[in-house]
């Protein structure tokens, strides 16, 4: 997991396949993936130690009520693997003291994560 997400984490979809391809290579300590998953949707339960799909922690989503959605669509910011993995991320680095870096091309939802997390914070 550490190797993931600290040597290979800023890697395209095609070559995180390949990621995982060489890893599966190299031990049998992964979880099991069917395509087109790869070991990158599973993360390491904080209780259990075990593998655990990230799709597990998207919380449900509900449109707002009392709100058309045309009116709010470019504020949404519906909940996905990436989304949740990528707060987790910055979670554990703010909440460590460590400086972060978003990167992604436009539209990726890196302003998005960052007011969502800040979101989160206690105003005072």
């Amino acid at each position: 997991y550490s190797v993931l997400w600290s040597i290979a984490g800023t890697l395209e979809t095609a070559d995180r396949v390949r990621v995982d391809q060489h890893l599966r290579l190299s031990t049998t300590n992964l979880p099991t993936a069917a395509a087109p998953d790869t070991v990158y949707e599973y993360r390491v339960d904080e209780a259990s130690g075990e593998w655990a799909h990230w799709g597990s922690q998207i919380p449900q989503w509900e449109p707002p009520a009392g709100k058309q959605i045309g009116d709010i669509f470019p504020s949404l910011l519906v909940p996905t693997i990436d989304s949740v993995r990528n707060m987790q991320a910055l979670s554990l680095s703010m909440g460590a003291g460590r400086p972060v870096l978003l990167l992604g091309g436009i539209g990726t939802a890196k302003t998005a994560t960052v007011m969502q997390y800040l979101s989160r914070l206690d105003k005072n």
